[in-house]
Order: structure tokens, then C-alpha cells, then sequence
């Protein structure tokens, strides 16, 4: 198929699975491409298959896809996570480079100015970083780690592992030229906001101080205005898998706090004002209202009804980019929301295993041109990146 949704090839960028050398891309929903379109950045790691020890350090490079894909190492972490690595991701403007790391048992960040090779370190962590300025905001990810392994980062200092409801801690904000940070949305504000939004088991549960409470998959609306979070809670004894999960909006002075939805997964801004997510059992469209989400359509992939990982491709009106996850051969597609069609870009195969802690997923995420996507996959048989591109 070679009209609108183009003509795309396949190539593989790394490799190593043979040594045991293996290589990732950080998330979907991050900048992993430079402006131009010419760099991505990626980690490499040394094993796989097992749970990360705080002793696991990994290497921090750019990928010169014009200089016959040359690997280029700048740095190392001891803090990132399966699904969604250190954070590592590009800023916007002024050709840097972040990511997370673990000094002295404290999470912070390095910026790394991939031009002048310099390096700066932020005292505290990132999650998302503004693409207008010089924000970035984050959240606490040994807390992260304690009630949603596999997102947070281990070796960190516990210290707030008692407490279930802070007034001091949860959605923050940093400048990255100075390293000023203060608390935008705190746990006990959110809980204020959509605790007479749940169900009448989940109020009373509430009342009786029965759930811990964190943070996950702080998003930036386009124009940087506002983000998106989800606000999750579980009872001491349960998996996080019986979690409860309220997605909210907020402004980025902190201002605003909005009711999007309970049960989103794969939360992702359309516009500044429009989101789309995985609402079971439809992919919903709603709108961020100050009276809350309200939903004005559907999504409809032939290919990927379901908790699919999906984003709007830029500079393609109205086509999304999406993947089949949870399963040992994972497609990779584009939707044109106006024709109503679907297209496979590629399948990869050997995706074992398809679901758990250290299951890998597609994450496809593309240029900023719309012309590359690259995706982590095991079709080798471990984790390597690999990179489709337009040629028509």
C-alpha cells in the first residue's frame, strides 16, 4: 500500500544479543529523536530477564543514523526500569540530552549538551520535559518502585515508604537551568479531587484510610500548559493489578486540577485541549473541560481494539501510529482516522515473554517529521532497536 500511509522499510540499528549485549529505547511518549531527525538515543545493558539490582548500571548513547548508524556513548545510569528505562530523552531546544541516574542512593538527572559534550546534573529526577521551556516535572520513583515495580527505580532511600497520603509530595517541577523545584499537585490534593468521583466501595475505602497512593505517566499537552497524570490506589495486600486508577489534568502552576477519567490506560494528548486513551471497551476521545473529561468520539484501528500503545503521527493529519502488545508476534500499524484504514508497517516475532515485568513492548515512537519510528523489540531474541522509515 503506498498512497497517504506511505511506503515504509525495516532495519535493525543494533546489535549484541549473541555476546549478551542488549539495547532500548527509553518510551513511547518521550522525545527519543532530535529535531532533526538524525540522532536517537538509546541504552545499552548487559542482561536481561531478571529483576534489576541497584548495582545494574547502563550506558547512555546516541544513535548517528547518517553515519551508518554509529553508535556513540555519553554517559551511564543507575536508575531506569524496565518498561520505561532512565527517562532518557531529548529536550526541545538547545540540543540536550536528559536522563535519570542514581548518586549517593538520590535520584537526580544528568543534561547533557550533545554539541559542547558538557554535562550538567540536576538535582532531581525527571519524568516529562515541556516541550516550550525549560520545565521539567517528576515524581517519586523509589515510590513509584515500591507500588508499581517495574516503573520505579530501586536503590533509592525509602525514606517516605510510610507514608500513604503526603501533603508535601507527588507531582513536582524543576527548572532545568537552575535546578529550582516546588510542588505543583500534591497526593492529598489529588485525593481531594476524586475521591466523590469513585464508587461507593472505593469512598468508603478512602475513609477508612485503606489504600497507599502514587503518581505514573505525567504528560505534557502540547503548548506545555498542561499535563496529565494518573492518580492510582491498591490496599496494602493487593497487586497492583487490583489497582484503582483516576486519570486528572492539571495546570502547570499547579492550578486547575480536572477529573479526566477512572480506568484510562495509555493516556496520550491529541491537542492542547483533546485526549485519547484506552478506556475499556473502546478507544475514547474526550475533551479537557474545566467541568472535567468529557468524551466526544471514538478510535477505531481494525488491527488494535484493545489497551494498545497508540500516538498521533506528526505531520500526518489524523493517522495514528499503534502496536498489538501482549503477545509473542506484535504488529506495528498506522490508522487513517478518515478513511477508516489500516496498515501493517511490519510484525515482529518472538516476543516471549508477552506479558509481565519483563516483557517488551514496541513503544514506537516517531520522528519529529513523521518519517522514522523506531521500536525496541526481541525479534532476535533480545532487546534490540530497530528503526522504520518513509520512503515514499
Amino acid at each position: 500500500m503506498s498512497d497517504s500511509l506511505g511506503r515504509w522499510t525495516c532495519r535493525k540499528l543494533t546489535e549484541g544479543t549473541e555476546n549478551g549485549v542488549y539495547h532500548s529505547h527509553s518510551y513511547y511518549d518521550v522525545q527519543n529523536f532530535d529535531e532533526t531527525g538524525r540522532f536517537l538515543v538509546v541504552y545499552q545493558m548487559h542482561f536481561q530477564g531478571r529483576s534489576i539490582r541497584p548495582d545494574d548500571k547502563i550506558i547512555i548513547g546516541v544513535i548517528d543514523l547518517e553515519e551508518a548508524d554509529q553508535w556513540i556513548p555519553i554517559g551511564e545510569s543507575g536508575a531506569w526500569s524496565w518498561q520505561q528505562g532512565p527517562m532518557l530523552q531529548w529536550s526541545l531546544h538547545q540540543r540536550q540530552i536528559a536522563w535519570n541516574d542514581r548518586i549517593e542512593g538520590e535520584f537526580v538527572a544528568h543534561l547533557f549538551d550533545f554539541e559542547k559534550r558538557t554535562d550538567k546534573i540536576l538535582p532531581k529526577p525527571i519524568y516529562a520535559v515541556s516541550p516550550k521551556d525549560n520545565e521539567a516535572l517528576f515524581l517519586d520513583f523509589d515510590r513509584l518502585q515500591q507500588c508499581r515495580p517495574g516503573y520505579g527505580y530501586v536503590g533509592g532511600s525509602n525514606r517516605r515508604k510510610s507514608c500513604r497520603l503526603p501533603g508535601d509530595d507527588g507531582v513536582w517541577s524543576m527548572d532545568m537551568r537552575t535546578g529550582d523545584y516546588h510542588l505543583l499537585l500534591s497526593f492529598k490534593e489529588a485525593y481531594q479531587r476524586i475521591k466523590k468521583t469513585t464508587s461507593s466501595e472505593q469512598y468508603f475505602g478512602h475513609i477508612l484510610r485503606q489504600y497507599d497512593y502514587w503518581f505514573n505517566h505525567i504528560k505534557f499537552n502540547p503548548s506545555g500548559t498542561r499535563f496529565t497524570v494518573k492518580f492510582r490506589y491498591k490496599k496494602k495486600k493487593q497487586v497492583w493489578k487490583e489497582a484503582y486508577s483516576q486519570s486528572l489534568t492539571c495546570g502547570i502552576n499547579g492550578q486547575g486540577c480536572r477529573f479526566l477519567d477512572d480506568k484510562a490506560s495509555h493516556v496520550i494528548w491529541k491537542d492542547d485541549e483533546t485526549l485519547f486513551y484506552w478506556r475499556a471497551p473502546e478507544l475514547r476521545i474526550s475533551k479537557d473541560t474545566v467541568s472535567g473529561g468529557r468524551k466526544i468520539g471514538t478510535l477505531n484501528p481494525q488491527n488494535g481494539q484493545g489497551n494498545i500503545h497508540i500516538l498521533q503521527m506528526p505531520q500526518m493529519e489524523e493517522t495514528y501510529i499503534y502496536d498489538t502488545p501482549y503477545r509473542e508476534k506484535i504488529s506495528l500499524c498506522l490508522y487513517d482516522q478518515v478513511n477508516q484504514r489500516d496498515m501493517i508497517l511490519h510484525t515482529f516475532n518472538h516476543h516471549i515473554p508477552s506479558s509481565g515485568p519483563f516483557r517488551c513492548d514496541l513503544h514506537a515512537s516517531p520522528s519529529r517529521d513523521g518519517r522514522k519510528i523506531a521500536v525496541t523489540s526481541l525479534e532476535d531474541g533480545g532487546r534490540q532497536v530497530y528503526l522504520l522509515e518513509r520512503v515514499e
